[in-house]
């Protein structure tokens, strides 16, 4: 049930995001939502609400002035624009994750190894393992191991990687199959 707090402050969100106006983002009072991160649906990522639409405006704009504002995010703010603008000059400003940025750049897995969180040491692993289709790597992708292993024997069109696919292995043959 969204109070009326909420719905403001989504209505500022919503327009700032509309007129691509990150002035608007300042109206946004501190607020949490939760976030699922794309490669580990185990992991939530609690953002405020502001900063979310400082970084979601600087993803849309590709301006990367406007991670300054996004505070407890920065590094991943900086992260996701050096991989949407393919510019790997970005990764030095990524901070904790610029092992992570420079490994997609690289397409190199051992880069990976020098991240010290876990969970972007897997998504790391998992992004590395799908852009070179290496299922080799999946094993080290955490959570995301049997998702890894079906991605990659989905586009190898190979169905005895659809064994390593866990609770996956049934959606994998099919996808094989019907393709």
């Amino acid at each position: 049930n969204m109070t009326t707090k909420e719905f403001k402050y989504g209505c500022y969100f919503e327009e700032a995001k509309r007129r691509e106006n990150p002035a608007l983002c300042n109206y946004i009072l501190i607020n949490y939502l939760e976030i699922t991160h794309a490669s580990d649906v185990n992991y939530v990522h609690r953002m405020n609400l502001r900063e979310y639409c400082f970084s979601s405006l600087a993803y849309d704009t590709k301006k990367e002035c406007l991670c300054e504002n996004v505070v407890s995010n920065k590094d991943r703010c900086y992260f996701y624009l050096a991989t949407q603008k393919n510019n790997s000059s970005l990764c030095e400003k990524s901070g904790k994750l610029k092992y992570y940025c420079y490994a997609i750049f690289k397409k190199d897995p051992n880069l990976c190894e020098k991240i010290e969180e876990n969970k972007d040491k897997y998504s790391c692993y998992f992004d590395i393992a799908i852009n070179i289709s290496n299922e080799n790597l999946c094993e080290k992708s955490g959570g995301s191991r049997n998702v890894c292993y079906q991605m990659i024997a989905f586009a190898k069109n190979n169905t005895t990687l659809c064994e390593k696919a866990g609770r996956f292995k049934d959606i994998c043959y099919k996808g094989i199959e019907e393709k």
